[in-house]
């Protein structure tokens, strides 16, 4: 009797997934949550690349802080909620009790049950959920919020991030203050840094955030386009300056900014003259050639901006 009993118990587990970036004394809310949930706890922060304003820390890096902030629960990471659950059935885990604010991901997690999918496979014997609430504008820790902590560096407002972080993160925070303090600069710098680097390469980041299909395009055919290969292995070497961080705001990836910075005012006029004409604007795209003095003029900007950091 011992036996099938011991065969047939279920292995449970309660997890959540988050971005966290950073982790706050708010997020300490779902923690104590998921520890009193049924089974074992785990936490998985979101395996995304940084992107300004929302992500200013690498999935590493969050993952740290978030560990030093809540030393008692196992925090992991995950590309997105099906990885989280394929990997949860891989460890044997039977049942389980999704915690999240919104009922969203709680549906995929239920639609994909039992379906092998591009992410793998995992079939559950119980799904369970456990709806969080909170109050943006509370003055506890219910209104805390990784945002609220960006905003505080973005304000140079110490004291209040101090004051937004755990307990146990305290002896780290003037460290990790000034660390997103270096990548989101303050709302003043930041609009100086973008100004910097030229009007119109700001245009283009604009222009190509607004259609963004003309990126993906790039992305897939930057290979067979030679300047945008020299344009990312010009741009490179910069990609982590305050000037490149601004342009890095509209959610660019590499390939855009690359373009942005290393078009300049020559690119930016040809797609505006394709008047939004797809296959002209591919053409614009493929058959580009630099200003060879716009690309002098911004490694002088470059070089100039690096001996200030």
């Amino acid at each position: 009797m011992f036996l099938r009993e011991l065969f047939e118990s279920g292995k449970e587990v309660s997890f959540a997934l988050g971005r966290l970036n950073p982790a706050t004394k708010g997020h300490g809310l779902l923690v104590e949550a998921l520890k009193q949930g049924p089974g074992d706890a785990i936490l998985f922060l979101t395996d995304r690349v940084a992107k300004l304003p929302t992500d200013p820390l690498q999935a590493n890096e969050k993952l740290d802080w978030a560990k030093l902030s809540f030393p008692d629960i196992n925090i992991e990471l995950a590309k997105n909620i099906m990885f989280a659950a394929v990997e949860l059935y891989r460890r044997g885990y039977t049942d389980v009790t999704f915690f999240e604010g919104e009922d969203k991901l709680g549906k995929l997690l239920e639609k994909y049950n039992g379906v092998d999918s591009a992410h793998g496979m995992y079939k559950f014997n119980s799904i369970n959920f456990k709806r969080l609430t909170r109050n943006p504008d509370a003055d506890d820790a219910s209104g805390m919020s990784a945002s609220k902590l960006r905003q505080y560096v973005m304000d140079d407002d110490y004291k209040s991030f101090e004051a937004g972080v755990t307990k146990s993160a305290k002896p780290y925070a003037k460290k990790m203050f000034d660390k997103l303090k270096g990548i989101l600069g303050n709302n003043e710098s930041l609009d100086e840094n973008i100004v910097s680097v030229g009007s119109m390469a700001l245009k283009i980041a604009k222009f190509l955030y607004d259609n963004k299909w003309l990126i993906t395009f790039s992305v897939a055919a930057w290979k067979g386009i030679s300047w945008i290969a020299d344009a990312i292995e010009t741009v490179k070497e910069y990609l982590d300056l305050p000037i490149v961080r601004g342009i890095v705001k509209y959610g660019l990836p590499a390939v855009g900014i690359a373009m942005a910075l290393y078009g300049g005012k020559k690119l930016y006029d040809q797609l505006i003259a394709a008047d939004g004409d797809k296959e002209k604007m591919k053409d614009v795209i493929k058959n580009f050639e630099p200003d060879e003095k716009h690309l002098r003029d911004l490694e002088d900007e470059f070089k100039a901006e690096l001996k200030a950091v």
